[in-house]
């Protein structure tokens, strides 16, 4: 499938990418996140940078396809596609993904690939019509890094997740939640371990058009 090869195409580029050691911009290029990552790794700015492009790439990635896997204009086939490779690429086996609601004040855990085949059935065990899922592009929030027993280092990224589901014109659900990312980086590998609800809140259209009209724009090529 095209939009595999393309995932798996640019997941290669971008590790060769920070291993040798080119230099580019990203969301998190900013001088006290750059100084953040070279304190708590002991790396020179350069490979701090390059570390955070590696981050931001992988984090593009997972955005792309949590939006893919919501919509209804994606095939069922193309989603569980999309999952299988998250499943393989982003998440450890055992990672786990809390869930929540504004009309409830529950939050629960499930697998990560059962909640993934949830968010891909929505449009028929929720009957929308249409589900627009978007993660603010603009919006990451680096925790601290930590190091591990076995030389790898863990840290969390925050990132605000909107969604949208409407039946039809006037009966929609929409919220935004702030999730955190728990993220493991060893031997060159980055995957997810968790992923905790910090806050769920109520939003309107005008905020997920604008994030929306974002990501769009992010990833149009």
């Amino acid at each position: 499938m095209e939009m595999i090869r393309k995932l798996k195409y640019f997941r290669h580029y971008y590790i060769i990418f920070f291993i040798i050691g080119f230099n580019t911009f990203s969301v998190f290029s900013q001088v006290s996140t750059t100084e953040q990552v070279m304190n708590s790794l002991g790396v020179s700015e350069e490979q701090a940078t390059n570390f955070l492009v590696f981050v931001s790439e992988q984090v593009d990635e997972l955005q792309y396809c949590f939006s893919k896997i919501a919509s209804v204009e994606t095939t069922q086939n193309e989603k569980r596609k999309l999952i299988n490779h998250l499943l393989e690429n982003i998440f450890y086996p055992s990672a786990t993904i809390q869930i929540s609601s504004v009309n409830t004040n529950r939050i629960y855990s499930q697998s990560v690939d059962k909640y993934l085949t949830r968010l891909a059935s929505l449009s028929d065990t929720m009957s929308y019509k249409s589900i627009d899922l978007y993660f603010d592009p603009d919006f990451l929030r680096l925790g601290s890094i930590e190091k591990l027993d076995n030389n790898g280092y863990t840290f969390n990224i925050g990132q605000k997740q909107y969604f949208r589901g409407c039946r039809n014109e006037f009966g929609c659900y929409m919220d935004m939640t702030y999730k955190d990312f728990a993220y493991i980086f060893e031997d060159g590998i980055l995957k997810i371990k968790y992923v905790t609800v910090m806050e769920t809140i109520t939003t309107d259209n005008q905020q997920i058009d604008d994030v929306k009209k974002r990501h769009l724009d992010r990833f149009k090529n």
